[in-house]
Order: C-alpha cells, then sequence, then structure tokens
C-alpha cells in the first residue's frame, strides 16, 4: 500500500505518518523502517533531525539514511517492512542539487520508476513531503524549477497512492482513499496522542 502525506512545515505530517506506518506494520505483521532523506546544511536542519529522531524513539523503527536513491533504500530492505519515507522534498533537493551542483538530468519519469521498484520491496509505503505552492512569489529560475519539479513528483506519488492525505496545523484532510485504510481509527490515535502540540512543537 502507499501512502502520500503532504503539508506545510511544523503541521504535524511526519508524526502522522508515523501513527500510520505503526498502524500498518501491526496490521501486516512486518517491520518498520523509517527512510531518512535529508543531508543537514545548517543548525536548524540539524535541530529538525534531532526531533525527529526523538520523535520516533522507541516506535520500533530501523533507519536507513539514503537521500539519493529510491533503489538503494529498496535493496537494503529484508522484505514485509513498511517504510515511512521522510521526505519526498528533500529527496529532490538533494538529486536536483547534489554536492552544490545542478542536475537537470532527475526527472519525475526517473522518480515514477524508482518509486514503483521500491514499492515493489516492501509491504508499505508512507511518503511525507512539503507543501510549497501557495504564495504568490515568483522564485529566482532555479527555485522555480526546483518547485515545478517537486511538484510534479508529488502528482506521481499521489496519482500511484492509495491514500492521499494533507496535514494543516494537525488537521487531518483526506483527498483520497480506496477504503482499505480505516483512517478514522489513525486519526482518533494520533488526536488522542498530540492533543496537546501547538504549532511550534511540531
Amino acid at each position: 500500500m502507499l501512502v502520500f502525506i503532504s503539508g506545510g512545515v511544523k503541521c504535524g505530517k511526519s508524526m502522522f505518518a508515523q501513527h500510520i506506518s505503526r498502524f500498518l506494520a501491526e496490521r501486516d505483521n512486518g517491520g518498520l523502517v523509517y527512510g531518512a532523506t535529508m543531508m543537514p546544511m545548517d543548525d536548524e536542519d540539524r535541530k529538525r533531525i534531532s526531533r525527529h529522531v526523538e520523535d520516533r524513539s522507541g516506535w520500533g523503527f530501523r533507519t536507513i539514511e539514503e537521500g539519493l536513491s529510491l533503489a538503494k533504500l529498496a535493496d537494503q530492505l529484508f522484505g514485509g517492512e513498511t517504510v515511512l519515507f521522510d521526505s519526498l522534498t528533500a529527496y529532490v533537493q538533494n538529486n536536483m542539487f547534489f554536492e552544490g551542483d545542478y542536475h537537470p538530468e532527475f526527472d519525475a519519469s526517473s522518480f515514477k520508476e524508482d518509486l514503483q521498484y521500491l514499492c515493489g520491496k516492501c509491504a508499505n509505503l508512507v511518503v511525507v513531503s512539503d507543501y510549497i505552492f501557495s504564495d504568490a512569489i515568483v522564485y529566482e529560475d532555479l527555485t522555480e524549477r526546483y518547485r515545478m519539479l517537486l511538484g510534479k513528483v508529488q502528482c506521481e506519488c499521489a496519482s500511484a497512492a492509495q491514500l492521499v492525505a494533507e496535514c494543516s496545523y494537525s488537521n487531518i484532510k483526506i483527498w483520497k482513499n480506496d477504503n482499505r485504510l480505516d483512517i478514522g481509527r489513525i486519526k482518533e490515535m494520533f488526536y488522542s496522542v498530540n492533543s496537546y502540540l501547538t504549532y511550534g512543537d511540531i
């Protein structure tokens, strides 16, 4: 099963993804894998990574750090796991601007092939991505190319997914669900655990 979760920064999407991932892993009696993609550039990135590591402590995730290749992530799986891939935003950035150079050869079609390969290697895949398209600012050329490619990759992921959800300040909106997943039960679990959180905590 493929789940796609989008939302703004600090809107609870990673925590919601953890709840869905654990639910799927327990349902299917499989392991949990966290596909970590962020390559930290500054103290803010390192703090975010530390917070996410702390948030998933005790959840049973085996962490695989792979920010450039879905295929390499897939090849490190044992089989039957539920994979939480966080995040698509960082993955596209890493591939477009690896080691500070622009790589125009990375495109949505290559992502689609790699996504299909990863899906075939695991029981469930939960993909998290940032929504960065709502402002009216026109950015410089490379930034606009990045936003365009991220949008195309997100569309590929959402199109293939059985469940598409959006997090907005911890409010969960379901845009697509083929009813294979009891999302109401997962939302209840999420809100019961995280009702105390504020915007700055998540």
